[in-house]
């Protein structure tokens, strides 16, 4: 059987019989997996017979900088439930991630992370000295290390 060509499978599945070493065989006896060539690591690949699906499995980084930065918006209304203030309470947001990938993915998104966190967000290292905290927490997104701090309103 594996040493069928594509056009031999082909017409089996087609048939949904066909005679093996003298056995007739149905569609229903044996699977039929294709495979994607060696080489082509990047996909993967299923069917249902009729239809062949390939995945490509490379990562797209405005899509990891999307997710991101979801789960950065995440972490910060967590904190923010945390600490019970309410939808009209008005904070300054500051963090700070371990991993530089992480911070400019949030900051790659900014547009999108300004359609939930209302107000002022910045990264730590603009954090005024006099300002006053309200909450702070360390956190993690997929792994890597993340402090949020909320701030009063600067004026």
């Amino acid at each position: 059987i594996q040493q069928l060509t594509p056009e031999e499978v082909a017409r089996f599945i087609q048939s949904g019989k066909m005679e093996v070493c003298g056995k007739l065989i149905t569609v229903n006896d044996v699977k039929v997996v294709r495979k994607i060539k060696d080489g082509f690591t990047d996909f993967e690949s299923n069917t249902d017979n009729d239809v062949v699906v390939l995945l490509d499995k490379r990562e797209e980084q405005a899509l990891v900088d999307s997710w991101r930065a979801r789960e950065f918006v995440n972490r910060v209304q967590q904190l923010r439930k945390k600490v019970k203030l309410v939808v009209t309470d008005m904070v300054d947001v500051y963090f700070e991630s371990e991993d530089v990938e992480l911070t400019n993915s949030i900051l790659n998104c900014a547009e999108q992370v300004n359609k939930t966190i209302r107000g002022k967000w910045e990264t730590m290292d603009k954090l005024p000295a006099d300002a006053k905290f309200v909450a702070e927490e360390d956190n993690s997104i997929s792994g890597v290390g993340i402090k949020i701090v909320f701030t009063e309103v600067s004026a």
